[in-house]
């Protein structure tokens, strides 16, 4: 058995204990504020408190999804990230449908923006029961251990379109 010089070993347990240190001190926030208003690659807004009540947001443009056509808006989607100073509490994508001739399309894109957002923090697939809340313009809400995840839906007052939210809330 070779017995290695104790120049060599003092080098390398310094390296384990500095990269156990780095470890340590850089521990990654499930939410951070960066990658939460980065994470879909749009341009967003500045993290503000913008209404002074302490809340901090970023927000990406509203995204047309469908062609305007004169008569009626577009069907748009928008990215919305909330919190504190410091800390993200709330992931939301809201689809407005506007225009119900291209509800499908619209919903294909806010399924498609939602299962993004989704798969940032949670390794699976967007669940079904998420999906078919969408599709069926249901309520819904599930839960893990660290988030909640909500499908919400609204129908303009002139019935003529409707709103859906995709929320993830930090519990």
């Amino acid at each position: 058995m070779k017995i290695l010089p104790s120049i060599f070993l003092i080098p390398l347990l310094v390296a384990c204990s500095q990269t156990d240190q780095k470890y340590q001190l850089e521990e990654p926030t499930i939410l951070s504020v960066n990658k939460s208003c980065s994470m879909l690659g749009l341009e967003m807004t500045n993290w503000k408190s913008s209404a002074g009540d302490g809340i901090y947001r970023c927000i990406s443009n509203y995204i047309d999804i469908s062609p305007d056509n004169g008569t009626k808006l577009p069907n748009n989607l928008a990215y919305y990230v909330q919190g504190t100073e410091n800390t993200v509490n709330e992931l939301k994508i809201v689809l407005n449908v506007n225009d119900k001739s291209y509800r499908k399309k619209a919903e294909n894109e806010f399924i498609m923006l939602s299962s993004k957002v989704y798969k940032n923090i949670n390794p699976n697939e967007l669940p079904s029961d998420l999906i078919n809340a969408i599709s069926s313009k249901k309520n819904y809400s599930i839960s893990d251990e660290n988030f909640t995840y909500s499908i919400e839906n609204e129908d303009f007052e002139n019935g003529k379109g409707f709103t859906q939210k995709f929320i993830i809330r930090l519990k």
